[in-house]
């Protein structure tokens, strides 16, 4: 892989502008909000999460250990406590995906799929797929997503497990994906039966989802909720659907940008 090799062999990767750039103060206000709510969205999710993680308490933990053992799984203070300790668990997830992968992508921002919808329902805005979206695509976004899959050509890939025929796929971690791969092929090599029910595993091209203006998209065989009419101001921004390895979802924003159309020289201003 590209970005593996330049690693190893000290050369830096392709120049990818850092996604905050993307925030130009020649757009609407109402545009820079939106933009800056998606681009800070991560930062302000990982400081929840960090306090929400010292700010729950467990005093007991270890008398409830031995309640546990004891048996006494319905008592009081088990269930608080077990519901303490999962809600710590999880926020302690959430800030370990975030924080991987600010490592991995430097250059762009995180948002979980609950904030990417509070925004879009804040700004009355629609969360599609890009071949859904019939507006116009500036040429610098475009190198931006095109430079992105050059410095990380796995990601271009969706990794997905299907639990039973009928059941839709579920999206899961690449490295899930390569873990059942290979367990799958170390048993055929060595002639082992599996004794449980195994999960098939699969790959496809990804496919980027984009937050823009209903009007922007194309809507047939989609029911479209709400009917208030409101003036849409063009922002779309598009998102990389991934899973973090301990399974947290997130959304990598690739780029945005603001009513190029009528304006076709892309600014590249640092946010104030």
């Amino acid at each position: 892989m590209k970005n593996l090799f330049n690693t190893l062999f000290g050369k830096e990767l392709s120049q990818q502008t850092d996604v905050m750039d993307i925030v130009t103060n020649k757009y609407p206000k109402v545009v820079q909000d939106i933009h800056r709510e998606f681009l800070t969205a991560g930062d302000r999710l990982l400081a929840s999460a960090k306090y929400i993680i010292d700010s729950i308490s467990i005093p007991n933990e270890e008398k409830v250990g031995k309640l546990n053992r004891l048996g006494f799984h319905q008592a009081q203070e088990v269930i608080e406590t077990g519901l303490a300790q999962a809600r710590r668990m999880e926020q302690q997830k959430i800030a370990v995906a975030i924080t991987d992968f600010k490592i991995l992508y430097p250059n762009n921002k995180l948002i979980t799929d609950d904030i990417v919808k509070k925004i879009c329902d804040k700004y009355r805005l629609v969360l599609g797929q890009v071949d859904q979206y019939k507006g116009f695509v500036p040429e610098k976004n475009i190198k931006d997503i095109e430079l992105f899959f050059e410095n990380h050509p796995e990601d271009g890939f969706t990794y997905l497990a299907y639990y039973n025929s009928t059941s839709r796929p579920q999206t899961v971690s690449k490295e899930e994906y390569t873990k059942a791969i290979e367990e799958k092929k170390y048993r055929y090599d060595n002639n082992m039966v599996n004794i449980h029910r195994e999960y098939s595993y699969a790959k496809s091209r990804v496919t980027l989802n984009i937050c823009a203006p209903l009007s922007d998209m194309d809507t047939r065989g989609y029911k479209v909720k709400g009917h208030i009419l409101v003036r849409e101001m063009p922002d779309p921004i598009v998102l990389l659907p991934l899973v973090h390895k301990n399974g947290v979802k997130l959304n990598i924003i690739l780029t945005a940008w603001g009513d190029e159309s009528v304006d076709p020289m892309v600014m590249n201003e640092k946010l104030n």
